[in-house]
């Protein structure tokens, strides 16, 4: 629509004039921005792998996002449990490659009963050694529910891969 007036003071007030009072239209990139955010909740929510805790989705998440895509899934399930651990993961984390972990090299030290567990059954996925046993993993005294969940959620991605895995839904309350 044209402006009456010439002047550029006057079509200042005039394009004023034509706006609506109180009403603030939405950025021109509003609608891509909130359709990424609605995309992203969405696959969070329909993604939900079991996670020790913030640290441990973080750290898993980047390094997993550094290696390709063909990378094996016992590598992956190895990562999953060795970043299960702060103290373990910053022990051993120079030993794990984009394509491969040193595992024979790795001799962590002052690890937790639960530490030791992840350790050992990544140990075990790498190498198809028999250090850990059922019976072990099952005990209650030795794993709290969580992080036999998560030992269980690295079997999973050992066996189906990450994407597969992170479909996999536990009950999250037990007694």
């Amino acid at each position: 629509m044209p402006l009456f007036t010439t002047k550029p003071t006057d079509q200042f007030f005039e394009r004023f004039m034509k706006h609506q009072p109180n009403f603030k239209p939405d950025a021109p990139e509003a609608d891509r921005i909130q359709a990424e955010l609605d995309a992203e909740k969405e696959r969070k929510e329909t993604h939900a792998m079991i996670y020790r805790d913030e640290r441990h989705q973080h750290t898993f998440e980047k390094e997993a996002a550094m290696r390709p895509e063909s990378i094996s899934r016992p590598l992956l399930a190895a990562l999953y449990l060795f970043t299960a651990d702060g103290n373990l993961w910053n022990q051993v984390r120079d030993q794990v490659s984009l394509r491969r972990v040193y595992v024979d090299e790795m001799r962590p030290k002052n690890l937790t009963g639960t530490s030791y567990v992840f350790f050992s059954a990544a140990k075990d996925i790498l190498s198809g050694s028999h250090t850990v046993q059922l019976t072990e993993i099952a005990d209650p005294a030795l794993l709290s529910m969580k992080s036999y969940m998560i030992l269980c959620t690295a079997l999973a991605i050992r066996a189906y891969g990450v994407e597969r895995a992170s479909r996999i839904q536990f009950e999250a309350r037990w007694e």
